[in-house]
C-alpha cells in the first residue's frame, strides 16, 4: 500500500522485520512469503528473503533512529497487514507487534487504530472483489 514512501535505505530493514514477524508464531506461511515477495516488487527491489542474523533488538533500535514518525507508522500498518495475510492474528503475533510498536517509540493506541482501519480496509477490498466477480 504505502511501501513506496519508505526511504530506499530502510526497505531492507522493513523486510527483515517481516521475517521476524512471520516467525513470531513459529510459522513462515506460504501466504506470508508471497506477501513478502509482493512487498519487494512494490519497493522495486529483488524478490528475496533477507538475512536476519542481526538481533531483533538491534534492528528495532536502528530503525527507530533512522526513520521518521510517518515511516514508523507505515512500518506498523504494513507489518500488521503482513502478519494478518495468512488469515490469523494470534496472541504471539499480537505480542510481537506490541514489541515493535514500543521499540519504535509509538503507542499501543497507534497499533489498535491501524488494526481497526486495516480490518475495515480488508472488508472493503473483499466487497470490491465480490462486485467484480458478479
Amino acid at each position: 500500500m504505502l511501501l513506496s514512501q519508505i526511504n530506499r535505505i530502510n526497505k531492507e530493514d522493513f523486510l527483515k522485520l517481516c521475517v521476524y514477524a512471520a516467525m513470531s508464531n513459529g510459522v513462515f506461511a506460504d501466504e506470508e512469503k508471497e506477501t513478502l515477495f509482493s512487498y519487494c516488487r512494490e519497493m522495486d527491489i529483488d524478490e528475496h528473503v533477507p538475512d536476519t542474523s542481526e538481533p531483533f533488538e538491534a534492528l528495532i533500535e536502528r530503525i527507530c533512529g533512522e526513520t521518521s514518525k510517518e515511516e514508523k507508522k507505515i512500518y506498523i500498518l504494513e507489518l500488521l497487514s503482513f502478519i494478518k495475510s495468512d488469515g490469523t492474528y494470534d496472541e504471539k503475533e499480537q505480542e510481537f507487534m506490541l514489541k515493535v510498536v514500543t521499540g519504535l517509540k509509538l503507542t499501543k493506541e497507534v497499533l489498535d487504530r491501524f488494526d481497526k482501519i486495516l480490518d475495515r480496509y480488508l472488508l472493503i477490498e473483499q466487497e470490491i472483489f465480490a462486485a467484480l466477480a458478479e
